[in-house]
């Protein structure tokens, strides 16, 4: 049986609490709907090891500014439905999907990170992440992107021929452990 969970957010909560979800260990599909000006998604589902799905299908909100550790550790997610997500004002996206281990692909077409200056651990040990396409990624702004994707050990192509890496102060261990690398740019 497959637990589903609704989150509704209200205008009491003023961000989504670190680990909300942690004590609902046999949800497998969250939906999130937020009713309120959320500024920060940080470590909302940080070690939610159970949930395999995610869907923000109905979530528009423009104030968010730090997706740090958002996804962080969540061991079981497979898929994310973030195609209406709102990234415009982000700056922070350091450790967002960190130890995602089932995490296969991902649409990243509608994220604007314009605003990003952290990308630090952002994909690190997604291991068997194969292939991730970044070309829309702006990054002029872009100030830390060490070991964005250091034990991705599946990873085969990576295409950050948008990448703008003037501002860039680290980059170390960027590859990191990512043995099966052939393909860094198209």
């Amino acid at each position: 049986m497959v637990h589903f969970f609704r989150s509704n957010i209200t205008n009491k909560d003023k961000e989504i609490v670190k680990g909300y979800l942690n004590a609902k260990r046999k949800i497998k599909k969250v939906k999130i709907i937020i009713d309120y000006p959320v500024t920060s998604l940080k470590g909302s589902f940080k070690n939610c090891r159970c949930i395999a799905a995610i869907n923000f299908k109905q979530f528009y909100r423009k104030n968010i500014s730090d997706m740090s550790q958002m996804f962080y550790s969540c061991e079981s997610l497979i898929k994310i439905n973030m195609k209406n997500f709102v990234t415009q004002n982000v700056t922070n996206m350091s450790e967002m999907f960190l130890v995602c281990k089932k995490l296969r692909s991902f649409d990243f077409s509608s994220f604007n990170t314009e605003k990003v200056t952290n990308m630090n651990f952002m994909f690190s040990e997604c291991e068997i992440l194969e292939k991730i396409d970044l070309t829309k990624f702006k990054t002029d702004n872009l100030i830390e992107m060490a070991n964005m994707f250091s034990e991705c050990l599946e990873l085969k192509e990576v295409n950050l021929s948008s990448f703008n890496t003037k501002k860039v102060l680290d980059m170390s261990e960027m590859f990191s452990g990512c043995a099966k690398l052939k393909k860094k740019f198209k």
